[in-house]
């Protein structure tokens, strides 16, 4: 139950402040000071600078090419989340969430406005984008324009839906929701109160919040949090802002229970190395094989098994085989209802390998030994980004895309004193030879692109698709990041540009993308959330695998202004990659589970290859990899190295005669 008391008497702030004594208090954002007694939180809400820019041009300093008419925009200082339902106004918000004890109800906010303001606009105020999509729960027709992209509900008269204002009482609060097995409340700060009739918004300058909820202390609810070193305590403390940034735990001893789900048993040998390499780590595995226990193609059935094994609920989920053998959770090639995971389980993530056991086991093979050597190697953590923002027909867009690149760049990785390339696509320059080139001249910890994206790759100017397998990058392998369209759409046959990343000998250990169209509001406002979550993670030193960060990224995002679109949303994007996998990496000593570069000898010729090369002869040609020799009944010389060969032999007619796996 929430009960909204709003007070507009101007008191004197001090007078609330000497009301309650705090037990302590720090600044949560360079905007809010928080302060947590034992049955309330107090958010002091500071104004920081903002300007109104008109949108008169097209990025380069020229007048704009279409005929939309002209828009003003409120452009933040600090990296604040904005409104993104298509067609009603981009408002700038900032959101805090907040844990409660376990037996926490009746939230109610008070809220003293301290000073106020009114800027009268110019022009009204630029809408949320992204072209005609009907959502039936809302009832939301966005606009048929794709251009100009107005709405029938984004209306400067008397009819419009808020005809006193958006978010004219400056702040909204969620229902008590339960997250990470705790309870929890999210107060979103809207400070911007637009009056679309008036063309004008009063702006809260500054002003208290108090937030009360019945229950037990919630000082005894935060220590425990503390005290409870555990995977849901790590995602936990990640995503609530009653816990101060400094005191975000480091890894547990224990590091959770790890279910994986392949396919097909004749996945065991290949999958050995890691699942050791994972129990060397701290983790304790369980791997389930499909063909062994039933259900096959059957999403419900591989949810019950993932949450029947001996572990119970795990903490990590990873799925291993083709789209046909294990498919999305849910959903089908629809904005409204995407393909997703989400249904299986909260930290999960997916090796998308073939059926044909020759093709999966070597795509399986590769992706282990990326995944173990990117770990290890990034140690300490690797600190060289690379932005790409792709182009649109409408020059605007083109901006759009390009500044919310530059925005990861000036406000995430600038501050952390992390290097990053920025690669326009508006520029001549840019083109998937230039991406290249920058993936290639030095080990990138992150690749991110915002853009256009489509089932077979990237969208102009880089176009990469099935070049992406061209691109020769080396350990530590980049995780990838996808702000675009069906980047990551695995729902059809898995071969998507996200597996092909994935998947590719030399390269991206991890992908994150979209498994259906997008919207660029959503998108942009999504990637905020995320690279937050990431600046967060960074500042305080801890070591998170990726599926917390991500998770809570999405957590967040939604949270701070829960609805459809946003839903829609985080249902979209999926981590095709290794869940466990720690974004600051992890050197403990597993070095025995290692992949290594070979020197094989084939006809006199030696070359350096990964252990999971497919290896060809015919006939009698002698084949060594230098070490010591083994002798196999192929006339094929190995070394003891271990790992897995596929060896193919071939006949007088150039068929395959032989085709063997040496592990």
């Amino acid at each position: 139950m929430i009960r909204n008391h709003t007070k507009f008497a101007l008191l004197p702030l001090a007078l609330l402040l000497c009301t309650y004594v705090s037990a302590y208090g720090f600044p949560v954002t360079p905007e809010c000071d928080l302060q947590i007694d034992p049955d309330r939180y107090i958010v002091e809400f500071q104004m920081p600078n903002y300007t109104i820019e008109t949108d008169e041009d097209d990025g380069f300093g020229e007048g704009k090419e279409d005929d939309c008419g002209l828009y003003d925009m409120i452009v933040m200082e600090a990296n604040w989340d904005g409104l993104d339902i298509p067609g009603y106004p981009q408002l700038p918000f900032m959101s805090l969430h907040l844990i409660l004890p376990d037996d926490a109800e009746n939230v109610s906010v008070t809220f003293l406005p301290n000073e106020t303001t009114f800027d009268n606009l110019s022009y009204p105020i630029i809408p949320a984008k992204k072209g005609s999509f009907y959502d039936a729960e809302t009832e939301l027709l966005v606009p048929q324009d794709e251009e100009c992209e107005n709405s029938e509900y984004y209306v400067y008269g008397a009819t419009s839906e808020y005809p006193d204002g958006f978010f004219r009482n400056f702040y909204t609060i969620s229902d008590i929701y339960m997250l990470h097995g705790s309870k929890g409340v999210t107060l979103s700060i809207f400070p911007f109160a637009y009056y679309p009739h008036w063309n004008e918004m009063e702006v809260l300058l500054s002003g208290t919040f108090e937030i009360e909820f019945d229950g037990s202390d919630v000082h005894r609810k935060i220590q425990a949090q503390r005290d409870d070193n555990t995977v849901l305590t790590m995602a936990t403390q990640l995503f609530f802002d009653s816990f101060n940034d400094e005191y975000l735990p480091d890894d547990p001893p224990y590091r959770g229970d790890y279910v994986i789900v392949a396919s097909h048993n004749y996945m065991a040998d290949a999958l050995q190395p890691y699942v050791d390499y994972k129990f060397c780590q701290g983790y304790d595995v369980e791997v389930v094989y499909l063909d062994e226990i039933g259900g096959i193609g059957n999403p419900e059935e591989i949810k019950n098994l993932i949450h029947s094994t001996s572990f119970g609920e795990p903490d990590f989920v990873l799925l291993i085989g083709s789209i046909d053998d294990i498919p999305p959770y849910s959903g089908e090639d629809s904005m409204s209802d995407p393909y997703s995971d989400d249904g299986y389980h909260d930290y999960i993530g997916r090796w998308i390998v073939p059926t044909y056991r020759i093709t999966a086991l070597y795509h399986l093979v590769n992706i282990i030994d990326k995944t173990i050597e990117t770990e290890r190697q990034y140690a300490g953590m690797a600190t060289k980004v690379a932005l790409f923002s792709g182009v649109d027909d409408s020059c605007a867009r083109s901006r759009w895309f390009y500044n919310d690149m530059k925005r990861i760049g000036d406000k995430v990785l600038n501050p952390l004193n992390i290097t990053y390339t920025l690669c326009d696509g508006r520029l001549s320059t840019s083109n998937f030879y230039r991406m290249k080139t920058i993936m290639e001249s030095d080990n990138q910890h992150l690749f991110v692109y915002s853009g256009h994206g489509s089932y077979s790759g990237i969208g102009n100017p880089f176009s990469a698709g099935g070049d992406v397998l061209s691109i020769n990058t080396t350990a530590p392998f980049p995780m990838g990041f996808g702000f675009a369209c069906s980047l990551g759409s695995y729902g059809y046959d898995g071969n998507a540009f996200a597996m092909q990343w994935v998947r590719s000998e030399y390269g991206g250990v991890t992908f994150y993308g979209a498994s259906v169209t997008t919207m660029d509001c959503p998108d942009r406002y999504l990637s905020r959330h995320v690279f937050d979550t990431y600046r967060k993670i960074r500042e305080s030193y801890a070591n998170y695998p990726i599926s917390i960060w991500l998770r809570n990224a999405e957590q967040s995002y939604y949270r701070s202004s829960p609805g459809p679109i946003r839903g829609h949303q985080v249902m979209k994007y999926n981590l095709i990659g290794d869940p466990t996998l720690h974004m600051r990496g992890l050197n403990m000593g597993c070095s025995q589970y290692i992949s290594r570069k070979h020197s094989i000898v084939k006809d006199g010729s030696e070359h350096q290859t990964l252990r999971t090369d497919i290896i060809d002869i015919a006939g009698n040609t002698i084949l060594s990899i230098r070490g010591d020799i083994d002798t196999y009944s192929l006339n094929v010389r190995l070394n003891a190295y271990e790992g897995v060969f596929i060896i193919k032999r071939y006949n007088i007619n150039g068929n395959v005669e032989i085709e063997k796996i040496i592990m």
